[in-house]
């Protein structure tokens, strides 16, 4: 080997130092000497116990699709005399199996040029990466590297570069050095539950059953179809008639069908009394009806509504009505006023914004009643009448490790504070769709609902448990049969 093909490796032999120091590179001869800038990270930092979601290396995402990574130097810019040196960076993936972060990097940044760094002080640049090149749930080793000039003036005329990410250096996890390196995880924020991954309650409202009956002079009791799964319409003459203050739902005396109605008023022979309703067959569990009574009505900006089901947003400049549930189509929502049923798409129509939001064409004025009935995606769903009902729910995101699990809770108050029983099921790799076999009882009339909580446990390679949590929608229930206490 000449002289000169020895000095141009001798250059290239970096000892491993901490990029926030200096990086030399010495020779036997020729006297070179590159000083590498001192960076500080934004979204990083180094290898430590006891972390949090609250520090700067540790990422739970929600809804975001990018990372932002800022270098910002600390020191040691006046010593390049190089301005063609460029930085650049890698991202390194730890390996659950083996516990070291793999050599292969799973993202390489572009070359940054040093003019990226505007000033000699305080200089600062943001990277931004996307995501879905991370596969996340993982943790991150990110190594810098500067390509520069190799200076000596036979290699500089050559136009020799030497790129010191070539000596990638560890004494920690395979490839971590503890006085050089940084480190972030990125982990999803548990997915929220949804009910019905498999679509059962998803049949549109105009694929309702009924049942029609003729009533006698002065009659108020009607027993309805012992096939009805879910909630029911009742009308009469057309005219939507609203739960609780029109009819009271009860137990069929002789206990073999589950319901029957009251009327608040007597009907007589000329009139035509309707129930709408779906089973098992052609709908599921999922039908719902709400019944508001209009006492007053809040306005404000779009999205204020807060708890309101009637609102008026003074920005659009239209009346809204707020379901309790989700929907599962826009197709499978009934809206009635003062018993007239609107026409879906005309008279009103739902946002894209909030499923739960329905957008009138109209005026809707205090002393109203307004009836909605939809399809939602919960199986169980207000009144209920078996005694070992199995709830079904999904997730968007299957695990891909056993590190959280799902709650299922029954509670007596909407706020899930006076907790009746719960159960629950730890996750499943690469599964999306989960269940649970749960037992009801109670006395007709019982309210209880229920909920989903993900409890998801991110664990570090420090060991530390980064949690994150999320809630399904709460769903009500009403105990609507003394048979299901039998034994």
């Amino acid at each position: 080997m000449s002289y000169f093909e020895n000095n141009i490796y001798i250059q290239t032999a970096y000892q491993g130092v901490r990029n926030k120091d200096i990086l030399n590179v010495n020779t036997s001869s020729d006297f070179c000497v590159f000083e590498g800038p001192s960076f500080d990270m934004i979204g990083a930092d180094q290898i430590v116990t006891g972390v949090t979601s609250a520090d700067t290396s540790i990422h739970i995402i929600t809804t975001a699709t990018t990372i932002d990574l800022g270098f910002t130097i600390t020191a040691n810019t006046e010593s390049i005399s190089d301005t063609d040196t460029t930085f650049r960076y890698e991202v390194h993936k730890l390996d659950l199996n083996s516990g070291l972060f793999n050599t292969s990097p799973q993202y390489i940044s572009d070359e940054i040029p040093w003019s990226a760094f505007t000033d000699t002080t305080g200089s600062a640049t943001t990277e931004t990466i996307d995501i879905s090149r991370l596969d996340i749930d993982g943790e991150y080793l990110i190594k810098n590297s500067f390509t520069h000039e190799v200076c000596t003036e036979f290699a500089s005329r050559l136009g020799y570069r030497n790129d010191t990410s070539l000596y990638k250096t560890g004494d920690e996890y395979g490839l971590y050095n503890s006085n050089k390196d940084f480190y972030m995880s990125i982990s999803r924020h548990a997915d929220t539950p949804l009910f019905d991954p498999f679509g059962a309650n998803d049949t549109p409202i105009n694929v309702l059953l009924q049942q029609v009956i003729i009533p006698t002079d002065g009659q108020t009791y009607f027993i309805i179809s012992s096939d009805i799964s879910g909630d029911f319409i009742v009308t009469v003459n057309g005219l939507v008639m609203a739960k609780g203050l029109d009819y009271t739902v009860g137990q069929y005396s002789a206990g073999t069908l589950p319901y029957t109605i009251t009327m608040s008023a007597e009907t007589k022979s000329t009139d035509i009394v309707t129930f709408i309703y779906s089973t098992s067959t052609t709908g599921g569990n999922g039908l719902k009806s709400e019944v508001i009574d209009v006492t007053s009505i809040t306005s404000g900006a779009t999205d204020g509504e807060g708890t309101n089901t009637i609102y008026y947003n003074t920005t659009t400049s239209q009346y809204e009505v707020f379901l309790e549930l989700n929907p599962t189509s826009s197709d499978s929502i009934l809206l009635m006023v003062n018993g007239a049923t609107l026409a879906n798409g005309i008279d009103y129509y739902q946002s894209i914004s909030n499923p739960k939001r329905l957008i009138l064409i109209g005026t809707i004025l205090v002393g109203d009643i307004i009836t909605v009935a939809y399809n939602q995606s919960a199986d169980l769903v207000d009144s209920v009448n078996t005694t070992y009902p199995t709830i079904y729910w999904s997730i968007q995101n299957p695990p891909t490790v056993v590190n959280g699990k799902f709650i299922l809770e029954f509670a007596s108050d909407k706020a899930m504070t006076s907790q009746i029983s719960s159960a629950e099921t730890s996750y499943i790799v690469a599964t999306n769709g989960y269940s649970i076999d749960t037992t009801i009882s109670g006395t007709v009339g019982t309210e209880i609902y229920y909920r989903v909580t993900n409890i998801k446990d991110y664990v570090t390679i420090t060991n530390d448990i980064i949690q994150s949590i999320a809630y399904s929608e709460i769903i009500p229930i009403t105990i609507a049969t003394n048979a299901i206490n039998s034994y």
